[in-house]
């Protein structure tokens, strides 16, 4: 059966990856909230922060951080798929950033 061209199947999977992204944010937020709440606000005297707020942080550490094997992606291989590593590099190139605002635009939406 399809819904607008596309399968069940298919959309199920988008579906679970978008609530996989999700609960990693989350999860991800959570524990560093925790980690914060025991470590930074008795020693630094900061105060404690919440889920959300540490989930955005942890988006933009992570867009920070992240590296990509840039010569990985630029060695090409001969033959007719020559193009596609460099092809994914600089769709990459725009594609993580778009994510990340996103995601970080969504958790901003509940802050």
């Amino acid at each position: 059966m399809k819904i607008f061209g596309y399968t069940i199947i298919g959309l199920l999977i988008a579906a679970l990856v978008v609530a996989f992204i999700t609960a990693s944010t989350l999860f991800s937020g959570f524990v560093l909230a925790t980690l914060w709440g025991w470590f930074l606000v008795p020693t630094l005297h900061v105060g404690a922060i919440t889920t959300l707020q540490a989930a955005g942080i942890s988006v933009v550490v992570k867009f920070l951080t992240y590296q990509v094997n840039i010569k990985e992606l630029l060695d090409t291989d001969e033959g007719p798929d020559k193009w596609k590593k460099p092809a994914a590099g600089v769709i990459f190139a725009f594609v993580y950033p778009l994510l990340t605002l996103l995601v970080g635009w969504v958790i901003h939406q509940f802050i």
